[in-house]
């Protein structure tokens, strides 16, 4: 063999373990490498959120009478890669602006768990219209529907 095709060689040589070792370092999470490009934002991490909704919209009440209770849930799904404790209130806003809280608690959970909760309400005067809130107020997250 040449001295030329000997160098060429220990050149491809050199630049498969510089390949090999670059990509080693991405393959595995670790180095400098891979932590510039995560500081970077170029590693793609997962999106982290909750999704609030109404158990069965079709269901959700339209309409409410003096004594009769008022019954309803919604679902908290919690997909933000860590446990999370949601404080929660449902209220009745009237078409005149008064609120009139109807449940609020806390609930406590795990990644990619979800949680049906239920209200149900009696109110002891007409209600009149208005809309039914459900508030995650820690999220700045509602939903709601007309009555």
């Amino acid at each position: 063999m040449s001295i030329l095709s000997r160098s060429n060689i220990i050149v491809l040589l050199l630049g498969l373990a510089i390949l090999v070792a670059i990509l080693g370092s991405l393959y595995f999470e670790t180095g400098p490498i891979y932590g510039e490009l995560k500081n970077l934002n170029l590693i793609p991490v997962p999106e982290r959120f909750t999704e609030l909704y109404f158990q069965d919209p079709a269901t959700l009440p339209n309409s409410v009478a003096k004594g009769k209770t008022l019954s309803f849930s919604f679902v908290i799904h919690n997909v933000e890669g860590a446990t999370t404790t949601y404080p929660y209130v449902a209220y009745f806003e009237s078409s005149d602006n008064t609120k009139s809280v109807l449940q609020n608690g806390n609930v406590s959970l795990s990644d990619n768990e979800s949680t049906t909760i239920a209200v149900a309400h009696t109110f002891a005067a007409a209600a009149g219209t208005g809309t039914i809130v459900v508030d995650l107020p820690t999220l700045s997250q509602q939903i709601d529907f007309l009555l």
